[in-house]
């Protein structure tokens, strides 16, 4: 299951209390595309589409087991930082 990588991550950072419809919807779903463009803020559609890449290849190539833990902003670069979750 793809999502699992970044369903910690939306689970830790989710900033309301409770879930709108539609992120319950994009969850139930599973799809990262959906998830990465309602659930990180990476500001433009550019850093979308390189999130959604990496987190596909990541899951399809390397381990279903790795999770996204956080997302650090510096000036105009973005840092991802995985963990290995076995």
């Amino acid at each position: 299951m793809q999502d699992k990588m970044i369903n910690k991550y939306i689970a830790k950072n989710h900033s309301g209390s409770v879930f709108t419809d539609n992120e319950l919807q994009v969850i139930k779903d599973g799809n990262i595309d959906d998830m990465v463009t309602t659930f990180l803020d990476m500001n433009t559609e550019y850093y979308n589409k390189q999130m959604q890449s990496v987190l596909k290849v990541f899951t399809q190539f390397m381990s279903t087991e790795i999770e996204l833990e956080r997302i650090i902003y510096y000036g105009r670069r973005y840092r991802c930082i995985l963990r290995d979750s076995r």
